[in-house]
Parts: C-alpha cells; structure tokens; sequence
C-alpha cells in the first residue's frame, strides 16, 4: 500500500500486463481530524498537513506495523462498500486508527538531509510545471533552467522520486491524458495526440501501444 499526502501529484498504472484490483480510499481531513481545534485534529492531521516536504509513505510490508495500517484500511474500505450497520462509524475508527500508526511511523522532514529535502523541494515544482505544460514542448533544458541545477542533477531527482527520466515521466504523463481523453470524448485520435502534446500521430500510437498494450483505437473500443 501507499500513504499519499494532500496535495501531492500522482498517478497510477498497473505494473503488468493483466487484470488487477485497486482500492483507493480518499480521505478528508475532517473525516479523521473534526474541527481544527480538536485533539484529533492536532495528533492525526497535523502532523501530514503542516510538513511540506513530506509527500508519501510505502507500506512494503517489511515491518510489522505495515500490515496493521493495511488491515485497518481494509476494514475500513469493506465497512464503507457493504454499507454495513453503522459503517460511517467503523470506517472513521479504523482509518483514525491507521493515521495514528503511520503517525508514530512519520519521519518529519527536518529528519531529512538537506539533500534530500531540496530534491522534494525541486521535484514539487518540477511536476507541477509539466501537469500545467505538459501539451507544450518541454526538454530537459527547460526543466534544468526552471529550478536552476544540472542535467546530471535533473536526471538523479527524477529517478529517485518516480523511477524515470524527466521525457519518459512526460511521455507517460501525456499518455495517461491521452486515455482518459479517449474514453470520455469522441475527438479523433490525431486531435488527441495533438491535444496532449504528441506532434507526431504515429509515435503517439506507438508509444500509447507500448504503455497500455493497445492502440488509441482498440483501447477506445475495449470501453464498449
């Protein structure tokens, strides 16, 4: 499982070519915290809301307590799907019950080195520019002359923070925008590579192909 804080972009894939499952539970801070002034709200919310350099949490199951959030969470989620007898409840306790041990489990970000406290601080600005510019040309140069750091700097931050160069990060981006385009319009493929950045129709449909095992076409008609 992963913990993702509020505000933070992110996306999800499946990591094989196949069926999978995802649950996705978001979460208000209200639901867990109440009012501002609550004890819940300053032990459970606080500490995630105020950080700003703290972004996510993996729950790999190599400790313990790993496995104890995860279970919280899926009683939580079976309580909420079964609508079961006073569900509203028996979620909030055990979502609640989820913060305080990924609370006690948070490293706070002055914890961090300040290397990597300005990677975070560099990678936040970086994604947000390619979520608002991501249908213009962006190279590395215009990322490197964004946040003012090498090429060799630009590159490590990226595969460090999501496992990729800054073009293949874009690609992907753009398609992801692709396919949400595809299934919930009715423009034309080449209108849609266009759309989201791609000049060159048949890259778009190559790479679209390599990323979601199908082209723009069938991956349009798998919805029906």
């Amino acid at each position: 499982a992963i913990f993702i804080n509020s505000g933070c972009l992110h996306s999800v894939e499946s990591a094989v070519q196949k069926a999978s499952v995802l649950r996705s539970l978001v979460i208000h801070p209200k639901f867990v915290g109440g009012s501002a002034d609550s004890y819940f709200w300053q032990e459970l919310i606080i500490p995630f809301s105020e950080d700003p350099n703290f972004q996510y949490m993996i729950l790999d199951g190599t400790e313990p307590w790993h496995h104890t959030v995860i279970q919280s969470m899926m009683q939580a989620w079976e309580a909420i799907l079964l609508e079961s007898y006073d569900f509203e409840n028996d979620s909030r306790y055990f979502i609640s019950k989820s913060f305080r041990r990924l609370k006690d489990h948070l490293i706070p970000s002055n914890m961090l080195s300040v290397q990597d406290s300005n990677t975070i601080a560099r990678m936040k600005q970086l994604l947000q520019f390619i979520d608002e510019h991501y249908t213009e040309e962006i190279t590395n140069q215009t990322l490197m002359d964004l946040v003012s750091c090498s090429e060799s700097v630009l590159l490590r931050s990226f595969k460090k923070t999501v496992g990729a160069s800054p073009m293949r990060y874009i690609i992907n981006y753009r398609i992801e925008k692709a396919g949400v385009l595809l299934l919930s319009t009715t423009a034309k493929s080449c209108d849609i590579a266009l759309q989201c950045g791609f000049n060159d129709f048949s890259y778009f449909t190559k790479m679209f192909h390599k990323k979601k095992g199908k082209t723009p076409i069938e991956y349009r008609s798998a919805k029906d």
